[in-house]
């Protein structure tokens, strides 16, 4: 059995633009985890990327190189 999904939460993006990378969500299975946004971690001064699944929601955060 799944668990439900949340319902959609406007300021995070619900539909892939033409063209823009994809990846597989590991939440939902869906080919719809898109990068989002960036932000730097003042204690480990680190360049780290938000991903958002535009399926199910789902955010992870990922280090990116600079």
């Amino acid at each position: 059995m799944t668990p439900p999904l949340r319902p959609k939460v406007p300021w995070i993006p619900s539909t892939v633009q033409p063209g823009q990378p994809t990846e597989v969500c590991p939440r939902c299975g869906a080919k719809k985890l898109i990068p989002w946004t960036l932000r730097r971690d003042p204690q480990r001064v680190t360049l780290l990327r938000t991903w958002v699944c535009t399926a199910c929601q789902t955010t992870e955060e990922r280090e990116e190189s600079e």
